[in-house]
């Protein structure tokens, strides 16, 4: 669905108009970004270190960092900003001092983690970045990071000699070097006890595991596994027990029970062997070593216990022979690694998988699960072989959007770019992952709206406009004794000039001039002479979070400055005449649309209020983009302004990126309480839902059918599903909004309506509440729908 070329007040949605991906599943990658993706190459070498997030990827590079490529709407790539991408891209070196070297990584579901080595300050220390609802960064806040973070200290735990991170689901761990022993914390979701530390209290800053652990520590410094809910270790001492922890749904705690367990508990069967017993964790299932054998236990409707069966196991199972693995583990090196519903093993030269197969994470065969291990077929240059060595593996923790990484191939779901090969086409069978240089954006020049010598001092001041956030200026200034053959050297960058609503004020005292082949000479300014004055923007990478690898924009116009003319432009600017609406009085419950093409937005909006940005020519080579990303976003060529607050947009080129005009207004909220729909966008109120239901409520439907005869007046209907919270934005939330938002499709057109209707599945992004009673879940398990005219 189009809405024109409107900015529409008012539609209180988040998510909704993020790109016409919002209503069909696809990502939007950046803001239409116009990088030259100038060198695409595959990588060269395998990663000892590669991490799999829901939708994102994570490895180690040679130069000792972190490169990421898929979502990165939650900052969980660490670039210093929220634009995902298709490519490895390096993370914000410049967040941390120093020199970095990073030796450990870990990805939970959207969220990353890294240890430094012993030579960066401080020596040894985790960082974690991207989603923070939970704590699971353990800042000690629940504000997300787009940039590598410091963990905090807290207590006995001190950001330092930490050996080893671990990441699931919203759940993170460290083992720390306490003398001879591995001591472990956690920190982040603890609803079903996967902290281990005796309750279900989240926590934002690292707390101890529980008993045995807080006094003899882990087996070895790697001996851990979180899974989306659940966690296990295994104990340095006793019988070498391997503990379990967190929910139990499915028996994945492995004690021969189903009840959650809020501190760790001894798995059946798997003690009295002092080695490492190699644990992996996914979703309900897990699986480790046991004396001679593979076993596994937990959630198995997928078959990712491996045993040839689809039966549920609360005890562990041992894996079956299958695909030319035999369950055999004396003398043989071997790893998990469980993601979702499939679990993955490198049992001596080779990776097997098994399980859930829906986006090809084990095999390119059109079947849906696989029961028994299978070894990964070899593809291109990929081979499944001891000559790829002791290399890192890793599987995504989603249920629906699930890829594999082994070294520096992957395959599987490649919906947001998480395979890194500069596209979202899926991957049957492995393929290389890649990086891609960029070069900056260009975007628009800025405007000189007055030069002049200053009375004080030999200056040229200059009032410049149309600048970006986090924008430096250059200058280029001719003097009157300009030769052809001469070249003008612009001064030093101004750097951090302080903008205000897009204008900076600055000085000119020099220029550089050189002629012929002659080295260049500095020269005053000098007040007796006439000067042309021209300037340019550019911003390096991550300055503004709209243009990811940075930006720049040709020189400016240019103005003449002389002893009595002031200044005065020597060609025309790209500005347009302002026109003034009729929003002055604008109140809340009042909307107003007219057919004017506004090139300066009112300073004040009514919300549920239209207005034109673009004339029909501009819409067919324009787009809006968002400047307040948390207040209004985009959709194509239209822009939604949620709820109240200040809007600032920028009509952009589609192409170039350069940027005909800005727009900015101050939305005043409302409350429709009566619909005349004629010209003006109505947004109903909620529609209501049952708990874990696409049921409406009786009185919502009720409500429906005697709204009818507005709604039949819609031109084209949106309706925007919702989810509760307190599971947070997951999988199963964004099905079932999508669910609700279905169901009144259904409803209306059981009434007859006949509009186009488009829906958008918003999951748990915009909460009505963020209370946690019945009551406050109660108002975000609804559906909204929007009347178009």
């Amino acid at each position: 669905m189009r809405f024109s070329t409107r900015l529409l007040a008012g539609i209180a949605l988040i998510g909704l108009f993020v790109s016409a991906s919002a209503v069909s599943g696809v990502p939007s990658i950046g803001s239409k970004s116009a990088n030259a993706l100038s060198t695409t190459s595959s990588i060269s070498y395998d990663s000892m270190k590669v991490m799999a997030g829901m939708k994102h990827l994570c490895w180690r590079d040679m130069g000792n960092g972190a490169v990421c490529s898929g979502d990165n709407t939650l900052g969980q790539l660490g670039t210093g900003n929220n634009t995902s991408t298709l490519y490895g891209k390096d993370f914000k070196r410049s967040a941390l001092a120093g020199a970095v070297n990073l030796m450990e990584f870990a990805n939970g579901n959207n969220h990353t983690c890294a240890v430094g080595s012993p030579t960066m300050s401080p020596a040894s220390a985790v960082y974690c970045w991207g989603d923070n609802t939970y704590g699971q960064l353990g800042d000690g806040t629940n504000i997300a990071k787009n940039q590598l973070t410091l963990v905090a200290d807290n207590g006995s735990f001190t950001n330092t000699n930490i050996s080893k991170v671990w990441a699931g689901g919203d759940t993170t761990c460290v083992s720390k070097t306490n003398g001879s022993a591995f001591v472990v914390y956690c920190w982040g979701r603890n609803d079903q006890g996967q902290l281990g530390n005796g309750n279900t209290t989240n926590a934002n800053i690292p707390v101890p595991l529980g008993s045995p652990f807080n006094t003899t520590g882990i087996l070895s410094g790697t001996d851990v596994a979180i899974g989306d809910s659940h966690a296990c270790a295994t104990s340095n001492a006793g019988s070498y027990d391997l503990y379990c922890w967190g929910d139990n749904q499915y028996g994945q705690l492995g004690d021969g029970t189903t009840t959650d367990r809020t501190s760790p508990v001894v798995v059946s069967g798997m003690s009295n062997v002092q080695q490492p017993k190699n644990i992996g964790a996914g979703f309900g299932t897990t699986c480790s070593r046991a004396s001679s054998t593979v076993k596994c236990w937990g959630l198995n409707d997928k078959g990712q216990v491996g045993d040839g069966t689809t039966t549920n196991r609360s005890t562990p199972t041992t894996v079956s022979n299958s695909g030319g693995f035999t369950n055999a583990t004396n003398g043989v090196s071997m790893a998990f690694a469980l993601g979702g519903k499939t679990s993955c093993m490198h049992h001596s030269v080779t990776l097997y998988c098994w399980g859930d197969n829906s986006t090809n994470q084990v095999s390119s065969a059109a079947t849906a699960s696989f029961n028994t291990p299978q070894a990964i077929a070899a593809a291109g240059s990929f081979t499944n072989n001891g000559a790829r060595g002791n290399i890192d593996f890793s599987v995504s923790p989603s249920l629906t959007n699930g890829f594999v990484c082994y070294g520096r191939y992957c395959w599987g779901d490649n919906t947001w770019g998480q395979l890194s090969q500069n596209n979202t086409t899926a991957a049957t069978t492995a393929v290389g992952t890649k990086t891609v240089t960029v070069s900056a954006d260009t975007v628009s020049a800025p405007s000189i709206s007055s030069a002049s010598f200053s009375s004080t001092a030999n200056k040229i001041v200059i009032n410049v406009t149309g600048l970006l956030a986090g924008a430096s200026i250059r200058v280029m200034i001719k003097p009157p004794d300009y030769v052809q053959g001469s070249t003008i050297l612009s001064p030093a960058l101004v750097s951090n000039p302080t903008i205000t609503g897009g204008a900076a004020t600055i000085d000119a005292t020099y220029y550089m001039m050189s002629i012929g082949m002659s080295m260049p000479t500095t020269y005053n300014i000098d007040k007796t002479k006439t000067y042309v004055v021209s300037v340019m923007q550019t911003g390096a990478a991550g300055v503004n979070n709209s243009y990811a690898d940075g930006f720049t924009s040709n020189y400016s116009s240019a103005v003449t400055v002389g002893p009595s003319s002031g200044s005065s432009r020597s060609s025309s600017s790209n500005s347009s005449t302002a026109t003034t609406g009729s929003y002055a009085n604008a109140i809340p419950g009042v909307t107003i649309t007219d057919a004017k093409v506004y090139t300066t937005a009112p300073a004040k909006v009514s919300a549920d209020s239209a207005i034109n940005a673009m004339t029909a020519a501009e819409a067919k080579i324009y787009d809006i983009v968002s400047k307040t990303p948390s207040v209004c976003l985009p959709n194509d060529d239209d822009l939604v302004f949620l709820d109240d607050g200040k809007c600032v947009a920028t009509i952009v080129n589609v192409k170039t990126r350069a940027v005909l005009r800005t727009l900015k207004t101050t939305v005043v909220a409302t409350d429709i309480s009566t619909l005349q729909v004629g010209n003006e966008i109505a947004v109903l109120s909620p529609l209501y839902f049952e708990a874990g239901s696409a049921d409406m409520k009786a009185s919502s439907s009720k409500r429906l059918t005697s709204l009818l005869p507005q709604i039949k007046k819609a031109g084209s209907i949106l309706i925007a599903g919702h989810s509760g919270t307190l599971m947070g934005n997951t999988t199963e939330n964004q099905a079932l909004s999508k669910k609700r938002a279905s169901s009144v499709v259904v409803a209306l057109k059981k009434l007859g309506s006949t509009a186009p209707i488009a829906i958008a599945a918003v999951g748990a992004l915009d909460p009505a509440s963020t209370g946690t009673s019945k009551a406050a879940q109660d108002k975000n398990r609804r559906a909204v729908v929007v009347l178009i005219p």
